[in-house]
């Protein structure tokens, strides 16, 4: 495992800061490519966990499992492409043609990029055996497209359309932070996993114990409630920034008042994942707030002129 977030790490970083230097990275660039990889990790895991299951009953969990784990790819392919690949790009011409090449494949770096992420994942699977491995509808490396959608979103609207990013320096300015996340990230799933390995029992009883814990991971009302405050979160934090004819006040903020008292009913299960719930949401408050606020300042300016 360590092994292929290294490789994945330096061809990430070879291949986007090659297409940096050709003005061919985006901010959707980024958070499309970390989509993609999500998306390729639970499509052959979903493989590899299909062609091991023998009994009809650990078939029906996994397709319950791999279910919530695509409904949830979905909704956020819904917001990167609305979001980053068009909306945020709507009135620069150059990005929007940029963004659309990406998207349906047109963009060399791109596609080397996921061809060889895919290559690699699915040579590490067919090589490691993974008794504990399991398809879950929200992991850690979620964080990473969480993160990414709301500091995208921070500097598609503040930074790059304040300040010139045109140049190769403003490229990297603007693409830095995301490859810096995603270091961060894996460096600390791979802490984690070490030490993980390091406290395996033996294989008799780990499979013992994964039959134990197979039976009690049904879908519950929980899980719903969960992915449904989670997908409101998300929509809350994506919309909260447009502030025109007040849309704001209509098509995020009931969506986020609804994520929250979801929350409030389901935190009690002191499940670790309830935490990212009010994360998204105050940051999607702040980032809320703060498209508000200057536009807000510059009207009383011009009536007080």
């Amino acid at each position: 495992m360590k092994q292929l977030r290294q490789i994945d790490i330096l061809t990430i970083l070879v291949i986007t800061i090659w297409g940096i230097l050709r003005r061919e990275v985006t901010v959707f660039y980024i958070i499309y490519l970390f989509w993609f990889q999500e998306a390729i990790r639970t499509l052959v895991d979903f493989i590899y966990l299909l062609l091991h299951k023998k009994t009809l009953a650990d078939r029906k969990l996994l397709l319950a499992q791999a279910f919530g784990a695509g409904f949830l790819l979905f909704i956020y392919l819904v917001f990167i492409v609305l979001l980053f690949g068009f909306m945020l790009n709507w009135e620069q011409s150059e990005l929007l043609g940029a963004n659309a090449r990406m998207l349906f494949f047109q963009n060399t770096f791109f596609n080397v990029n996921i061809l060889l992420f895919l290559i690699e994942y699915t040579y590490f699977r067919i090589k490691v055996e993974d008794n504990n491995l399991q398809i879950q509808t929200f992991n850690r490396r979620h964080i990473i497209l969480h993160i990414s959608i709301i500091v995208g979103a921070f500097i598609q609207l503040v930074v790059v359309q304040h300040y010139d990013m045109t140049g190769l320096w403003g490229s990297v300015a603007v693409i830095a932070p995301f490859l810096l996340l995603k270091i961060w990230i894996d460096k600390s799933e791979n802490n984690r996993h070490e030490v993980t390995n390091k406290t395996l029992v033996p294989w008799g009883i780990n499979a013992e114990r994964n039959r134990t814990r197979n039976k009690k991971m049904k879908i519950t009302k929980n899980d719903i409630l969960f992915t449904l405050a989670l997908v409101f979160a998300l929509w809350f934090t994506a919309t909260g920034i447009f502030w025109v004819y007040w849309t704001a006040l209509f098509v995020a903020y009931p969506f986020g008042i609804a994520s929250l008292f979801i929350w409030q009913n389901i935190r009690k299960d002191g499940r670790k994942r309830n935490a990212i719930i009010p994360v998204i949401l105050i940051a999607g408050l702040l980032l809320s707030l703060g498209m508000l606020l200057p536009s807000l300042i510059n009207r009383l300016g011009i009536d007080c002129c």
